[in-house]
């Protein structure tokens, strides 16, 4: 059913089965902002059995209400939580176009301590732009490491351009 006031009631019921949750979720961000009314359950749901923010629940909240309460809480539990894999998705998440400057300073604290991530993080600084400008003398430092990875700082110096392309421009240009 194409109709979200047929399907989203349908789909908010598929939610509370473990089996048919990710396909919920998946479905109900179909209908972005068309959803609203999944709001509610999309967040009773949006945890495992260990307490885990879903990756699946915050794609669904982002595409559903990306400026709303919700969304905002699951990014930062996700950016928070112990399961690598969803910091990632968290990360990703401003990789998409999330650019909440509220989340920097847990950002630049996931950048320092999880290698794992680096790469990532610096790319989602980029994509913030200039909501991400307070991280740009971190970046300019590691830039200018000779320790820094040559992978990394091609990252980080993409990541400052996109930020504020006038700060690496060559002098007399």
């Amino acid at each position: 059913a194409r109709d979200p006031d047929i399907a989203v009631p349908a789909l908010i019921g598929a939610m509370s089965n473990d089996e048919t949750r990710p396909t919920a979720f998946y479905a109900i961000s179909c209908f972005g902002t068309q959803a609203k009314d999944a709001i509610p359950a999309i967040v009773a749901f949006s945890r495992d059995a260990k307490g885990s923010v879903l990756p699946s629940a915050l794609h669904a909240l982002w595409i559903v209400d990306p400026s709303g309460p919700a969304y905002f809480e699951s990014l930062f539990a996700a950016l928070h939580d112990p399961n690598p894999f969803v910091r990632g998705a968290a990360v990703d998440s401003f990789r998409r176009g999330s650019s909440y400057p509220e989340a920097l300073p847990a950002l630049v604290v996931l950048f320092k301590v999880d290698g794992n991530l680096r790469n990532r993080i610096a790319f989602a600084f980029g994509s913030m732009g200039e909501d991400a400008k307070p991280v740009v003398p971190m970046l300019m430092e590691l830039i200018g490491d000779v320790e820094t990875n040559p992978g990394l700082r091609r990252v980080l110096i993409n990541a400052v351009n996109a930020i504020d392309p006038s700060i690496l421009k060559p002098p007399g240009r």
